[in-house]
């Protein structure tokens, strides 16, 4: 026995270091570049541009590999953003395809993705983050934002469970839009903060379920240093460009100061009446009051250069697009839900149902539901829904859903009717129909034993 309890043990052990080993959840993002222009990387990201502006699979599977190879751990769930900010000069006409020279603070357009489990997709469900990764050559100053739109709609059947005296509780109204900025923080793909061919800038921001939004990336130009005690701004954003050193000499006084319109205004407007005054910027002296020229004038010390390699891409920029954009949903994730339906049955003449003669009986129910195929927003009102072509869809923002339900009713003695069938939902937003079965429990009209009859309804899915 104690020998059994070893080897089982042991076993247990290595079961588990071998599960580990295959299934890590502890890893790096790689520097990927393998010589200084990174060429292997700058490759793979023009391969995914060509792809996916031609071949939907051969683009997924160029951006899925491509991620892969970016991170130790790759979790396809995690919804993520990939834009290619190509720093290039157009050689030719060809602005997509022609050959360029880097150049840094110009830009040249590239075909962006959101990937999702695998899918280049505007499709996303149950995601409470979204990522952006942002490729480049430069580091460069950079704002992304995702305008988020939250979505509700009305239970229409509310006032005829009224009627039947079933109370419901009102369908909570939908939050106001929301824009969300993304704060990046740039990684050299080299694995060298001194020198780089490509960097990788990532940023997210938390996003809700049953909502459809708007993510965008753009290059901003470089700025001035905010004064003391105004809100920073990342080093990439700070314009590299030196400041002309100003020298104002009223009189005997000469002092040196940055130029900047305010000050340089303030110090002129206190010039007395006659004075002399001279204004020197760089090798160039000018007379204030005559404009002209009164000979060079010592140049201002030049600041220290950073090394070329590591410095951010200077502005203005320019390019032929303002950002990158897109639209995507994120529908819940969950298969099962709980509805509400109002249903007919028919052939209850014999049944515990019959009343007044009549063939038909009508009641609300409560359901529960399995979705088989999940319902879903859709990004835009014309995108498609799968293989259903946008233009057929009844519902401007979502797609059907297909799946399976079981429930009882609501009025009359509890379990009374027991329904169960398939549902199409999301017919019409979150109303759609029902199809199934109608157990009745026996005890009237001389039933024994529960019979079924066929039921249908529409149904409102939570």
């Amino acid at each position: 026995m104690t020998a059994l309890r070893f080897s089982i043990a042991i076993a247990f052990v290595v079961f588990t270091q071998v599960s580990w080993a295959q299934n890590p959840f502890v890893g790096h993002i790689n520097a990927l570049c393998k010589d200084d222009a990174c060429t292997s990387v700058r490759t793979a990201l023009r391969d995914i541009d060509a792809k996916c502006r031609s071949n939907k699979r051969e683009c997924n599977e160029a951006a899925d590999k491509f991620l892969r190879s970016v991170f130790g751990v790759y979790v396809p769930a995690l919804p993520k953003y990939v834009v290619y900010l190509e720093q290039c000069k157009v050689r030719s006409s060809d602005i997509v395809n022609g050959e360029c020279e880097v150049t840094p603070g110009k830009f040249r357009r590239r075909t962006p993705v959101l990937m999702w489990n695998g899918q280049d997709t505007g499709y996303v469900f149950g995601s409470r983050q979204i990522y952006a990764l942002v490729f480049s050559e430069r580091k460069a100053c950079i704002s992304g934002s995702v305008t988020i739109n939250h979505r509700s709609e009305p239970n229409p059947l509310s006032i005829l469970f009224s009627a039947l005296g079933a109370k419901l509780d009102p369908v909570a109204q939908a939050k106001p839009s929301d824009s969300k900025a993304m704060t990046f923080r740039w990684y050299p793909l080299s694995g060298d903060y001194s020198k780089s061919g490509m960097w990788m800038a990532l940023g997210g921001t938390p996003i809700d379920e049953n909502t459809v939004s708007w993510i965008t990336v753009e290059p901003s130009n470089p700025r001035p240093k905010p004064p003391a005690g105004a809100p920073t701004i990342p080093d990439e954003c700070i314009s590299t460009e030196p400041l002309d050193q100003v020298n104002v000499k009223i009189g005997p006084q000469s002092e040196n100061e940055p130029a900047g319109a305010r000050q340089l205004f303030n110090r002129l407007r206190r010039l007395d009446e006659g004075s002399s005054a001279t204004l020197a910027i760089q090798e160039q002296e000018l007379d204030i009051r005559t404009g002209r020229s009164r000979g060079p004038s010592k140049p201002a010390a030049e600041p220290p250069v950073k090394e070329q390699s590591i410095q951010p891409a200077p502005g203005p920029y320019s390019g032929d697009f303002l950002g990158a954009d897109s639209f995507f949903s994120n529908s819940p994730g969950g298969r099962g839900t709980v509805a509400i339906a109002l249903g007919a049955t028919r052939g209850v003449g014999d049944t515990s149902l019959g009343s007044g003669g009549s063939d038909w009986s009508y009641n609300g129910y409560a359901l529960v539901k399995f979705y088989l195929a999940l319902p879903k927003l859709r990004p835009t009102p014309d995108s498609d829904c799968g293989y259903i072509p946008g233009k057929i869809i009844l519902s401007k923002w979502r797609c059907p859903s297909f799946g399976l339900f079981a429930g009882t009713n609501i009025t009359g003695g509890g379990f009374n009717e027991v329904i169960y069938g398939a549902s199409l939902g999301h017919v019409f937003d979150n109303v759609g129909l029902v199809v199934g079965r109608n157990s009745i429990a026996g005890g009237k009209n001389g039933q024994v034993g529960r019979q079924k009859r066929p039921f249908i309804g529409v149904d409102y899915s939570f």
